[in-house]
């Protein structure tokens, strides 16, 4: 497991099993306009404590950041092509019914709390699943998630470099007889500056407001 991994265990395994428990994770598996429920309605949602200043504290791991892959336009991509924009990279697959269920609809819940910043923050799916996110599969099925989110293949060996750029592994845990090939993968959130820096690492059950909260400071200190 790389450092990122054994990051992600310490940081998300606790957190995960707790959301599971509460099933504050299906209050967003659907689209991003869903309201949630009675008990999280925002005048009863317990507050959250004040995020500290941000610092230059370096993270423990080396993450750069690099991929050069494809979108669901067919369109070649690097990293180089989001220069000056914040970006906002989760690694997952379209039709993933585990952490992804929880991670991309909350990422499209937060871009809506974002949408007075216009183009300057994107949001991105790099796949671990190029066989069935093909560009033309993620043309259909990522609207429906967000309609700015960009979906980004490529080859085995494409793919794999760009997981190795941000400490994420993948692998194929079994094949569900209905939904089929099952995959293990990182669950971070990479909130990327616009020289392409590595700015925080979202867990993501983090409620979208706070995501957003988040990435708004970022960009309000340039």
């Amino acid at each position: 497991m790389t450092s990122l991994g054994r990051l992600a265990a310490r940081l998300l395994v606790p957190a995960v099993v707790a959301a599971v428990a509460t099933g504050s994770a299906a209050a967003h598996d659907n689209h991003k306009h869903a309201a949630p429920p009675a008990s999280q309605t925002p005048s009863e949602a317990p507050s959250q404590p004040a995020l500290p200043p941000i610092t230059a504290t370096p993270f423990p791991v080396q993450v750069d950041g690099r991929f050069s892959l494809i979108d669901q336009a067919g369109v070649a991509r690097t990293e180089q092509d989001f220069e000056g924009r914040f970006t906002l990279i989760f690694f997952g697959y379209a039709t993933c019914k585990g952490i992804c269920s929880v991670a991309l609809p909350r990422l499209a819940i937060a871009m809506d709390e974002l949408t007075d910043l216009g183009e300057s923050v994107q949001p991105i799916l790099i796949t671990v699943d190029p066989v069935r996110d093909t560009p033309e599969a993620m043309r259909e099925i990522l609207p429906s998630i967000h309609e700015r989110l960009i979906g980004l293949t490529g080859s085995d060996a494409d793919l794999a470099a760009a997981r190795e750029s941000f400490g994420v592994e993948s692998e194929l845990v079994f094949i569900d007889p209905t939904i089929g090939e099952v995959y293990r993968h990182g669950a971070f959130i990479y909130l990327m500056g616009p020289d392409g820096t590595l700015l925080s690492v979202l867990p993501p059950i983090l409620a979208p407001e706070r995501i957003a909260e988040i990435v708004r400071r970022h960009v309000a200190a340039g």
